[in-house]
């Protein structure tokens, strides 16, 4: 297998590393701005309860499919079976 050559990585990696270093000057002027003491804003609120909600639904979904497969895996008791309260043991009978 043939190494890919330097030009080809480099223009791979330029668009992403602009977002990165940009991310990153950012990060470094607030964190600046901190030990200076100056109020630095919270970062981007992001709607995270679609992901929630989303990640409840399938769980329970999950759940439901479980116990209907349980269910239908478990068999019924043979035919002629006794009832755990209907069983005797030997020594409950006198000789």
């Amino acid at each position: 297998m043939r190494a890919a050559a330097p030009a080809v990585l480099t223009e791979n990696v330029v668009p992403d590393l602009g977002g990165a270093l940009e991310e990153a000057r950012h990060r470094g002027e607030a964190a600046w701005g901190a030990l200076r003491g100056e109020r630095v804003g919270p970062p981007v609120a992001v709607r995270r309860w679609p992901w929630a909600l989303g990640a409840a639904v399938a769980g329970a979904t999950a759940g439901v499919a479980v116990a209907v497969l349980v269910r239908r895996l478990t068999h019924q008791d043979a035919p002629g079976a006794q009832e755990p309260d209907e069983v005797q043991a030997v020594i409950d009978h006198g000789i």
